[in-house]
């Protein structure tokens, strides 16, 4: 039952988290109003709020709730998948 609660913990703490983000007008403006912290789910994410989320901010959140290797596996793909959308 701890896990659980614990899952839980972190779950609505990662929803909190992005609800909290202040980021600069136009940036991201969406992802805030796309998470409900109660039914602790993401949804209605429109295209840049997915690159963004991905790109940025799912680095964030990661570090220290996941265990090391996945953290760096999650990290290793968003950082490639940031620099295979750069401009050049």
């Amino acid at each position: 039952m701890h896990v659980i609660s614990c899952h839980l913990k972190k779950k609505h703490a990662f929803c909190q988290f992005l609800v909290d983000l202040k980021v600069p007008d136009g940036y991201s403006p969406n992802i805030s109003r796309c998470i409900d912290v109660e039914g602790e789910t993401i949804y209605g994410m429109k295209c840049h709020d997915c690159h963004v989320f991905l790109h940025r901010f799912l680095p964030l959140l990661i570090h220290g709730v996941l265990r090391k290797e996945v953290c760096e596996g999650l990290i290793e793909l968003s950082l490639f998948f940031r620099e295979l959308c750069l401009k050049h």
